[in-house]
């Protein structure tokens, strides 16, 4: 990070971009994190990292792009990240430059490299550095760093944008987005941190991080996250049986 003075940490308040910011500031270097404030992202995700740069106590600034309207994000093709992302990169640019800022910084890491993650393109064509992924940390590492280093959000649930809840070839609409973090919202609130509500149209399946978690979906819980559902346009409500993973509707997944 010494070799990047003046840069712009691209910061979603999650374990990797926190240790990608940290790393600058333990660094001692020029920089400044931003979060993207789109219609992808959830709104505590937002409070969540303007509260972690607080607590660590390195500046922050919100970019704030509430619209979406590009039609190949909107169709939702497999390469969505990839035009997401570009959009993404552009208001980086645009903020570093205004900033005097040189670089760009993301948390991608290893793992990440070895998934199916477009985006990851679509920043490298930008010229945005991966300092984790340079380095050969990978996700598992990275958030034993952050233990080791006591960031306040080294144990958070991952997290990741709104689209990744639709799959590839359904159209993205601002009413799925807003019933998919509503239900994930309700699910949290009743004691499930990071789980999924995949959006099949009317039909929702519910991923859950472990089998404990899953067997406390009975009685009177199992018929009130049912009903709550179905208040928000679900016919059917389903859990899956394999639990939460990551890129869960991946074109690479068998």
């Amino acid at each position: 990070m010494r070799e990047l003075d003046g840069v712009l940490v691209a910061y979603s308040g999650g374990v990797d971009s926190t240790l990608v910011a940290a790393a600058a500031k333990e660094a001692g270097v020029r920089f400044l994190a931003v979060f993207w404030d789109s219609p992808l992202a959830k709104a505590g995700q937002k409070r969540r990292a303007v509260e972690v740069a607080e607590l660590l106590g390195f500046e922050i600034e919100v970019l704030k792009d509430r619209e979406l309207s590009d039609p190949a994000i909107l169709s939702n093709p497999p390469e969505r990240c990839y035009h997401c992302r570009r959009h993404l990169m552009a208001a980086l640019k645009t903020t570093a430059a205004r900033n005097g800022m040189r670089h760009i910084a993301h948390g991608v890491n290893l793992s990440d490299t070895q998934d199916f993650r477009p985006g990851i393109r679509a920043s490298q064509e930008a010229g945005a550095v991966a300092p984790l992924a340079e380095c050969g940390i990978d996700g598992p590492t990275a958030r034993s760093i952050a233990k080791h280093l006591r960031l306040p959000n080294a144990d958070d649930p991952s997290e990741a944008c709104l689209a990744s809840r639709i799959p590839f070839g359904r159209p993205i609409t601002q009413e799925a987005l807003q019933t998919v973090e509503t239900c994930e919202d309700f699910l949290e609130e009743r004691g499930f941190p990071g789980s999924r509500v995949r959006h099949h149209g009317e039909i929702a399946r519910i991923e859950l991080r472990s089998a404990a978690e899953m067997r406390k979906i009975t009685g009177s819980l199992r018929q009130e996250v049912a009903d709550f559902f179905s208040e928000h346009g679900f016919r059917y409500v389903t859990l899956d049986l394999a639990g939460y993973r990551t890129g869960s509707f991946n074109p690479c997944d068998p």
